[in-house]
């Protein structure tokens, strides 16, 4: 048991969290959205499209994905069969007339 709990603590440890994004050369300081997507089989399986347009509606600053501490141990506790990621969007600041 022992072994199990360290092997699992030692995926977690060394399987790191990663963020993939984009920015755009809109200002930044508008609001943010945050949403859970939900995949399966290590991310393999699954995707989600998010409408930039309906969540930024005065444009987006920046958008990307990422695996937070949470979402790894998710995936860790199920093995990968169940692999949320965090959608993160950041609008554009409306522009002064």
């Amino acid at each position: 048991m022992n072994l199990r709990c360290a092997s699992l603590l030692a995926a977690l440890a060394l399987g790191g969290c990663f963020r993939t994004s984009y920015q755009t050369a809109l200002p930044p300081g508008g609001p943010s959205h945050h949403e859970t997507v939900r995949y399966a089989l290590w991310g393999l399986a699954g995707s989600k499209d998010v409408d930039l347009d309906a969540v930024c509606p005065k444009g987006v600053h920046s958008f990307g994905t990422y695996a937070s501490f949470g979402d790894l141990v998710l995936t860790g506790i199920t093995l990968g069969i169940y692999s949320p990621r965090t959608v993160e969007v950041d609008c554009a600041l409306e522009p002064q007339p």
